[in-house]
């Protein structure tokens, strides 16, 4: 694992124990991104949204990252490169997947681009013109060593794709970065146009603030609006829902549960909640199962407060065969629920375990409050 990934995954880490995204109140974030002025140029677009992000943290922690990353700073900057490939050839677009489903890109983006090829294993390199590029961020916030960082760790990533691949476009799913603008301006010094694509359920929510690609692909005007408020650039977004939301009809796949439950990073008692209230749909005489969440659940906390529920298995079942058996998917807050809308399958969403999540729902403009739904509570009056 490269420090890259480490670095993310202390982030995701830190996210879930904050528990920002629902604890951080609403219009303490609105005032927040409110106080910043216009964004000068892309650089400054990513620095507003590293500052952003920070301050979700605890003071100490967003301390402890920055101090660290100063020495790291110069490891970077001195880290021998991969050696390039001699067999070097062109192609249309590169999509740093990092783990996701090439079916995220919509069908229009694959048509206007050509043939996509997939970067799955990151190497690194660093040229001169790069190097010039990170002490032109490093000399505008000097001090903002985390910031600098994680630009130059990317830069390093995309300059051997580039050197590699000379793509014309460069596809991601990476709003939710604070370098996002940084290699926007990036892939324009290279000729390159910088593509997002979304990829996961948005609240409102300050991690996602100020962003700007050259095209960023969201899957209702909703999204737009909400990205908008977070004072993204307004003139980036492209309306398209991919086939990992609507999924395409080959086969007709009998509908064997009436309700499973999709499970984020629920533990303890609001577990133990989920599990009751689903033990009391299956008294109903209805079939049910509980999917859990591929990297935040539990599975042996859930195997010991569920032995009458079935659980899926997540890696012998994909989650559109997981939505196609079903007729009505469940959750409190999940892409998952919008992938079933999508797909004509019932959407419930959870006001029982967790009420106080359910109850922020709205003043964090959750997309599915305003689709047709059922709540879970309807179910077990």
């Amino acid at each position: 694992m490269n420090l890259a990934q480490k670095l993310k995954k202390i982030a995701v880490k830190l996210e879930i124990l904050s528990n920002s995204l629902f604890c951080y109140p609403v219009e303490k974030q609105k005032r927040y991104i409110a106080h910043f002025p216009e964004p000068e140029d892309d650089i400054q677009r990513s620095y507003f949204q590293y500052r952003c992000q920070m301050k979700l943290n605890n003071w100490f922690v967003s301390f402890a990252i920055n101090l660290v990353s100063f020495p790291l700073l110069f490891f970077y900057l001195l880290k021998k490169v991969d050696a390039l490939k001699s067999d070097k050839e062109h192609v249309s677009a590169l999509f740093f997947s990092d783990g996701k489903p090439e079916n995220i890109i919509p069908e229009i983006l694959r048509k206007n681009v050509g043939k996509i090829d997939v970067v799955t294993e990151k190497k690194e390199s660093l040229t001169k013109k790069d190097k010039s590029f990170i002490k032109r961020v490093w000399k505008r916030y000097p001090f903002s060593f985390h910031f600098v960082l994680k630009s130059l760790l990317k830069i390093r990533f995309y300059s051997y794709a580039i050197q590699e691949n000379y793509p014309q476009t460069i596809i991601v799913c990476n709003e939710y970065s604070f370098t996002s603008s940084v290699l926007t301006k990036y892939c324009e010094e290279q000729g390159i146009r910088f593509i997002n694509v979304m990829h996961g359920e948005k609240l409102y929510y300050m991690r996602d603030s100020f962003f700007h690609f050259h095209e960023c692909y969201v899957w209702d005007d909703f999204y737009k609006e909400l990205f908008i408020k977070m004072r993204a650039e307004p003139n980036q977004f492209k309306i398209a829902v991919p086939q990992s939301l609507k999924f395409i009809e080959n086969e007709i796949v009998q509908k064997t549960v009436d309700y499973t439950y999709y499970l984020g990073a629920e533990r303890g008692n609001v577990l133990i909640c989920i599990v009751n209230i689903m033990e009391k749909l299956r008294i109903q005489g209805l079939s049910v199962a509980i999917r859990p969440h591929p990297r935040y659940s539990d599975i042996d906390e859930i195997r010991r407060v569920s032995s009458m529920i079935e659980i899926e298995d997540c890696k012998a079942m994909t989650i559109e065969q997981s939505l196609k058996r079903t007729k009505n998917a469940i959750s409190v807050y999940s892409t998952v629920l919008n992938q079933a809308f999508n797909n004509d399958i019932g959407i419930v969403i959870d006001d029982l375990s967790d009420k106080m999540k359910y109850d922020l729902l709205n003043e964090r403009m959750y997309c599915m409050m305003n689709k047709t739904h059922k709540l879970l509570s309807q179910l077990v009056a």
